[in-house]
């Protein structure tokens, strides 16, 4: 059984971008960037919400893009539309289901890379097993949560923690 693995960049007070979706401040560059680069060559199969797919379209990414190379892109929404492509699939229905069977079946751990609404309803249904936290020295003061709609208690323990040159701290979590 593999792993489901929230991974993400944060502020000081737990936003994982500002209401419109931006992340104004997030440095995209440094010794932290090279860590998350390296860090990617680990998982095998990568989980996001339609919100997460669609911030790439203000890099340059088009509609049916894999953001992460040529690995299985599993883009978690009702209403999204994308063009039919190899190694990716869009999941309309039971969402549970598909990460029951993912966590089942592919060969690496599972990269749940945002967005906040979809981290919350998988941490209330109990499918993360571990949450690797890139803490910027960033404050926004509001919104989008690290675990948006999530009313419920999620018990984790610090495995191991490092410190970037950047000011970036990554703390990693496993659920107790």
């Amino acid at each position: 059984m593999q792993d489901l693995i929230y991974h993400v960049a944060t502020t000081m007070d737990g936003y994982i971008a500002k209401p419109d979706g931006t992340v104004p401040g997030f440095a995209m560059t440094g010794d932290h960037a090279d860590a998350y680069q390296a860090q990617l060559a680990a998982y095998s199969t990568i989980v996001m919400g339609r919100a997460t797919y669609e911030i790439g379209y203000a890099y340059g990414m088009k509609p049916g893009d894999l953001p992460y190379g040529d690995r299985p892109h599993h883009v978690v929404s009702r209403n999204i539309a994308l063009p039919d492509r190899a190694n990716l699939h869009v999941v309309r229905n039971d969402a549970l289901a598909t990460i029951d069977r993912l966590k089942a079946e592919v060969d690496g751990p599972i990269y749940l890379c945002g967005g906040g609404k979809l981290a919350g309803f998988l941490l209330a249904e109990g499918r993360i097993d571990a949450i690797r936290l890139k803490v910027s020295p960033l404050v926004y003061g509001q919104g989008i949560r690290l675990f948006e709609d999530f009313d419920g208690v999620g018990s984790f323990t610090l495995t191991s923690t490092e410190t970037y040159e950047s000011g970036v701290v990554l703390l990693d979590y496993r659920k107790s």
